[in-house]
């Protein structure tokens, strides 16, 4: 008779033990929304760019929130986000902007070998 209740106990435990972590993972993932939300405002309230650009980088950002794109959401609405932002270099990482996905000017030379941006012929030195 024991035995049988403890394999009832654990069997009760466990389901409850699977039941709480995926409510832990719904809170942290929640969390990470609401988190994304807070800081694309702190961005918003630093920034010194143009009502318009901001506007649409709020709007870009809520987007990617949406989509849970995290990597985009902090290079856009991050602690150093860039509002302007669409995407990144694959190889140097810059910023990419506009409808063309370019870097601004600049942000050259990079210096990064095989960067697809960087100018022909630029030295360093």
């Amino acid at each position: 008779m024991n035995e049988k209740n403890i394999k009832e106990i654990k069997e009760e435990a466990r389901k409850h033990a699977v039941k709480q972590t995926k409510k832990i993972k719904q809170l942290q993932e929640e969390l990470k929304t609401h988190g994304a939300y807070k800081q694309l405002v702190t961005t918003i309230l630093k920034s010194k760019n143009d009502p318009v650009k901001i506007m649409e980088g709020l709007k870009f950002t809520v987007k990617k929130i949406k989509e849970k794109n995290w990597p985009m959401v902090g290079r856009v609405g991050g602690s150093s986000g860039d509002l302007e932002a669409r995407g990144g270099c694959t190889k140097c990482h810059i910023n990419l902007v506009g409808n063309n996905l370019r870097p601004r000017e600049m942000t050259f030379p990079c210096g990064v070998p095989g960067c697809p941006y960087e100018k022909k012929g630029v030295s360093l030195n």
